[in-house]
C-alpha cells in the first residue's frame, strides 16, 4: 500500500539524498517512518577517490533538490551548518580564506591518503557545498 501512495521521484537522476525525500514524502503522507541507527561498515568495495566523488555527487544532487524545492535547507545536517554560517555572514570569510590558503586540495589529500582524518571529511563537505551554493 505505502508504494502506492509514495513513489520513487525520477527526476532524481544523480546519486545522493533520494532516500531523503522518499523519508519526507512519506512524512507528507502521513506515513510513520522510522530511522534506524545504520553505522557504516567500510568493507573497501570503493576506493576512497571513487566515495569522495560519489560525496561530491551527492552535494551537487543537494543543491539541486533544494533549489527544486523539493528538499530544505533544514533537512541536513551540512545545510543547517552552512545557513548559520551564512546568517552570520561567515561563509564568504570562510571560502576566501579557504582558497587563499588552498584548504580544499590539503584536505583532499589528506582524505586520499593512507591515514585520512575522518574530522576533515565534514569540513571538506562543508567547503565543497559553500562552493556550489555561491554559483
Amino acid at each position: 500500500h505505502i508504494f502506492e501512495v509514495i513513489t520513487y521521484d525520477n527526476e532524481i537522476i544523480t546519486y545522493g539524498y533520494e532516500d531523503l525525500v522518499f523519508s519526507k514524502d512519506a512524512s507528507k503522507n502521513k506515513i510513520k517512518v522510522k530511522h534506524l541507527d545504520n553505522p557504516v561498515w567500510h568493507l573497501k568495495l570503493d576506493t576512497s577517490k571513487v566515495y569522495l566523488e560519489k560525496t561530491e555527487t551527492a552535494l551537487k544532487t543537494l543543491k539541486n533538490l533544494i533549489s527544486t524545492n523539493k528538499l530544505t535547507f533544514q533537512d541536513t545536517g551540512i545545510t543547517k551548518t552552512y545557513i548559520k554560517l551564512k546568517d552570520k555572514k561567515l561563509i564568504p570569510v570562510l571560502l576566501f580564506v579557504s582558497n587563499l590558503f588552498n584548504v580544499p586540495k590539503i584536505l583532499r589529500k589528506n582524505l586520499l591518503s593512507n591515514a585520512p582524518k575522518m574530522s576533515y571529511f565534514d569540513f571538506y563537505r562543508l567547503l565543497y557545498f559553500s562552493n556550489l551554493m555561491k554559483r
